[in-house]
């Protein structure tokens, strides 16, 4: 009996330390930037869990399109100029952001989603989002 509890304690802990909490829903969301697209480019997520998003520049050193941010906006965008309007008239659909990351540079995010529903995460360099430098984020209740 003590062996089994003692089994499941260690079973609960290294799930929440690989990126979940203890209903199964992921915690983490680790993002690689190259120089023209997200990896990965979509994921889920639950209403009100705290998420831990780390970005890392994986650009090489020295290519064209290699300084990157990472952006998370409520909604879905299909070109800089829709996301520039949308944020000069709404600023609250900016969830999250990063300053410019050169490469080999590393961001930790910290979001809660309170809405459920479709994020898009976006490089705003100009003419990254066009590359194909865009990715989404499914908020579940």
């Amino acid at each position: 009996m003590h062996v089994t509890r003692g089994l499941l304690a260690v079973v609960v802990l290294v799930v929440v330390a690989c990126g979940e909490d203890g209903s199964g829903h992921p915690t983490e969301l680790d993002v690689s930037m190259f120089n023209t697209y997200f990896e990965p480019t979509d994921e889920t997520f639950q209403i009100g869990v705290p998420i831990e998003i780390m970005v890392t520049n994986a650009a090489p050193e020295g290519a064209q399109l290699s300084v990157h941010d990472f952006t998370v906006l409520a909604g879905l965008y299909e070109t800089e100029a829709d996301v520039q309007q949308a944020l000069r008239n709404d600023p609250g659909l900016l969830v999250a952001t990063t300053e410019l990351m050169a490469p080999g540079d590393s961001k930790t995010l910290n979001v809660t989603f309170e809405q459920a529903g479709v994020y898009q995460f976006v490089c705003t360099v100009p003419d990254h989002l066009g590359a194909g430098m865009t990715g989404t984020i499914t908020v579940q209740g």
